[in-house]
Parts: C-alpha cells; structure tokens; sequence
C-alpha cells in the first residue's frame, strides 16, 4: 500500500524474513480484505504484485491496518469482549474462533478468555453461547431475552463511546489516522441496520396517536428498543406472547392506536409482517415507559387495577403491625 513501485513476492519474504511459500499464503487473505474494500491485488507473472483502486478506498484499509497494528497494545481484554458481543448479537456472519482470533489479532487463548467474560454476560441474562461445527457461534434463547441483551449492549456502548471520544482525535484524511473504537467503527444503525432517526420521528408521531408525552430519557430508551424490534423484524426473528397476556394488552383503551397505525409502519420501516403478537409486545415496551402525565389512565387495565388495590391493602395490614403509617390514604 505504501509502495510507489511494483513488489516481488522474494522482496516482501525478505523484508517479512519468511519464506515466499508463507507470503503467497497471506495474500489470499490480503487478496480477500482488499477486495471487501473496493481494491485489487494485481499478480503478474514475471513482473510483481501492486493494488490497484481509488486513492481514498487505499487511505481507508491504511487506517484499518494502522488501527489493527494498535489493537493488542491499545485495547483492554474488556474492549475486545465489546466488539465479540457487537459481533455475536448482530449475527451478520458466521462467528469462529478462527475468525474472531484473525480480526482481533490476539492468540487463541487469549480469545477463550474473552469468551469466557463474553458467556459470563450473556448467562446473566439467560442466554446460551453454544458452538455448532457447522454455523459457528450461536445464541440460544428467546427472541425477547435476545432483544433485552442487545438493549443492554446498546446502552453500555453509549458509556464506552463516552470515555473514546475523550481520548480519540479526529484528523484531516491523508495526514493521518484516527484510532479505532470497536464500536463507533462499526456505528450505531449499522449494528441495527436501522434509521435512527426515522424510528425516533415515528415515536413522537406515536406519541401524539396515543395522546401522551414521554420524558426525554423513555423518548430515547424507547427509540432504542422500536430499533432493536424493526431490526431484528427485518431479518425474520419475532417474538411470541402468552395469548392471556396477548387479551390483556388487547384490553388495553390504547392498544388501537397501534393497530391503526401497523400498515404505516410496515411500509415505513420495509416490513414483511407486523403479527398480534409483534405489535403486542411494541405496546407492552411502550405503557411501561414513563410520561410527563397528560392521560393517567391510558396504560391501566381496570382487572388487574382490582388486583392492585387487593395486594396495597395487604401491604398496608402487614405493614401496620410494625410500623405506625400516618396517612393511609396516601401510603395507599
């Protein structure tokens, strides 16, 4: 990539001081990350190798290799568990140790170690690493559990982000390369493959559909969790509901309000279905969130309110046995 001239495969094993055998091997790999980046590995009998391509194609994989350089000395074990987790969740490609090991260029144990942090994660919120010969790494677990971790992933890089935003400087292109972070590298809507501006435009429109105003953070957390939905929708994986609760949300005076609005969304956001239950648990994640209160009856189902004001009273009787409660109305 730096050279102005044209390389034999005998000068690079020279200046490598391996065989010529071993660099013809590498450039099969080398041939494979140029051509993921618009470039050509141009082999000539006789004459010598070069890369041929646009001059900012070759500017971009000179930043990846300076970055790729940095990674073993740069990056914490916890950094490399980021981007092992970004790739497993996202479940764009088949995921090995061999492949994690030739992108992180660390040895491999030192990626069981992060595999072990990495199963650690993922067991707390109930989902299984398993290794298939034939698929790679795969997560086992249901489709919400899954949802729940990528939200939780999604939240914690927004702190990592925070603290590499302090130390990264960005520099004008051709003067020099930004280091890089594992997860701005790859971006927020790629690892969604969602808009996420689009989705955010659709909550305020939900908003004013179902007559509420969501406070700033619920507005952003809520942003986040349509994104993972319309993403994960988008490659086939929907999740199921308990059809009583399914009646329940059903029972619900705002549940329609969604439903108005499915075809618009499936058109807005290229799905191929919105099901019951799909659009049930979009509502569900959506009551929960909190409000500036304009409506305080919009999210309450008058059955289980029964069963509230059941369960407060017997607070309150257990709780007067040890305790003298002033005002009972209001502890009620």
């Amino acid at each position: 990539m730096n050279s102005n001239e044209i390389l034999t495969i005998s000068k690079i094993a020279d200046e490598l001081n391996a065989s010529n055998k071993t660099i013809r091997n590498d450039l099969s790999y080398v041939e494979k990350l140029l051509d993921e980046n618009h470039l050509k590995l141009v082999k000539k009998t006789g004459i010598g190798i070069y890369v041929e391509g646009e001059e900012r194609d070759k500017l971009k994989v000179l930043s990846l290799i300076k970055a790729y350089k940095l990674m073993g000395s740069q990056y914490t074990s916890g950094d490399r568990q980021l981007y092992i987790l970004n790739q497993l969740l996202k479940q764009n490609k088949k995921n090995t140790i061999s492949s994690l090991q030739n992108e992180l260029f660390i040895s491999r144990p030192s990626i069981y170690k992060d595999l072990e942090k990495v199963k650690e994660w993922l067991m707390q919120r109930h989902i299984k690493l398993m290794c298939d010969k034939k698929e790679g790494f795969i997560l086992l677990a249901g489709e919400k559990r899954i949802r729940k971790a990528m939200f939780d992933f999604f939240c914690y890089s927004e702190e990592y982000d925070a603290a590499m935003n302090n130390i990264e400087t960005l520099q004008e292109l051709g003067k020099g390369y930004a280091s890089l972070n594992f997860f701005s590298y790859e971006q927020k809507e790629d690892f969604l493959d969602v808009n996420m501006k689009q989705v955010e435009a659709f909550i305020k429109e939900l908003e004013e559909k179902i007559q509420v105003k969501f406070t700033m953070t619920d507005l952003l957390r809520l942003t986040i969790k349509y994104a993972i939905a319309i993403s994960r929708m988008k490659k086939g994986h929907y999740a199921s509901i308990k059809e009583q609760t399914l009646k329940d949300l059903k029972a619900l005076n705002k549940f329609h309000s969604l439903e108005e609005i499915r075809e618009g969304m499936i058109i807005q956001f290229q799905l191929d279905q919105l099901p019951d239950a799909e659009l049930a648990y979009l509502f569900g994640i959506t009551i929960v969130a909190k409000t500036h209160f304009e409506d305080t009856v919009w999210n309450i189902n008058k059955k289980m309110m029964v069963i509230n004001k059941i369960v407060a009273q017997e607070i309150i009787e257990l709780t007067r046995e040890n305790y003298h409660i002033d005002n009972e109305i209001t502890f009620f």
